[in-house]
């Protein structure tokens, strides 16, 4: 295999930018036989790497907008992936404007504004009021 150096891989960590990349990663992973055997943190939220996730050959997934454009029943399956996954304990950094869906989803909630964070609050203090005030302002309580 390309990515064996001695025993190992010789690397510490792999990241794919998009579903593409990191689809194409996972499957070469498998077919080398090292999948879960790196660490692996891709980007998006397509049913095959929420199925990688799941099976410990990712360990992390970045997603963005993940239901952005979908109707209800095909929000609901994917809102209903990523759970999965996160209750299972696999890493899911969720980006996205939609507070309902950070609300429903997240653990934890950090607003940045203009690259810095300004907020942050556990889902179960999380107030929308507070949130969405620190979405628009420069104001910072880090």
């Amino acid at each position: 295999s390309r990515f064996k150096k001695g025993d190992g891989l010789g690397i510490d960590g792999i990241f794919c930018p998009n579903e593409s990349s990191a689809f194409g990663m996972m499957r070469a992973l498998q077919d080398s036989g090292h999948a879960g055997k790196v660490k692996f943190f891709g980007f998006d939220s397509s049913s095959k790497l929420i199925e990688g996730l799941n099976a410990s050959q990712i360990d992390g997934l970045v997603v963005q907008n993940p239901c952005a454009g979908l109707d209800l029943a095909a929000t609901a399956e994917s809102r209903g992936r990523i759970m999965a996954a996160r209750n299972a304990g696999a890493a899911v950094l969720l980006v996205s404007e939609d507070l309902d869906e950070l609300l429903e989803l997240a653990d934890r909630i950090v607003v940045m504004f203009e690259g810095r964070l300004v907020y942050e609050t556990s889902r179960d203090a999380a107030d929308v009021h507070t949130i969405g005030h620190h979405m628009v302002s420069q104001e910072s309580t880090r």
